[in-house]
């Protein structure tokens, strides 16, 4: 009888270790809680890439597919921007790369990646220069 308790609360013990709660979740996201450099803020600077045929292909996320584009070229739209920081700081890119909250960078769902955007405030007129290496809202 002993026995059976141990095994069994053993073995809620592992199953409850194997129940990850992801730190993906928009509850986990956060600004940096470490002390950094302020970031400089600069352009991203626009050079000839390759576009990167493993991210040209079609995906689903939440039940919703989304089609890449073959090009940017001529690419515009207006919306609203999101911003993420800490929950994706060192994991990797849809592209491969390592994501890093202060870089200028971004996420878009059908651009070619990578794709370099000029992205404009409409209620201040200020712009920067992005370099999209991610898939995302």
């Amino acid at each position: 009888m002993r026995t059976q308790f141990w095994f069994c609360l053993f073995s809620a013990l592992i199953l409850t270790g194997c129940q990850s709660s992801s730190g993906y979740a928009q509850h986990s996201d956060s600004a940096p809680t470490f002390v950094y450099d302020e970031p400089a803020y600069t352009n991203a600077e626009p050079k000839y890439e390759p576009y990167k045929a493993f991210n040209s292909r079609p995906y689903e996320v939440l039940g919703t597919r989304y089609y890449p584009l073959q090009t940017g070229k001529g690419y515009e739209e207006v919306g609203f921007a999101s911003w993420y920081g800490q929950k994706f700081h060192g994991h990797l890119t849809s592209n491969g790369e390592t994501y890093d909250m202060f870089a200028m960078t971004a996420a878009h769902k059908t651009l070619p990646l990578p794709s370099y955007v000029k992205v404009t405030n409409l209620e201040n007129g200020k712009t920067a220069i992005v370099r999209v290496n991610d898939r995302g809202p």
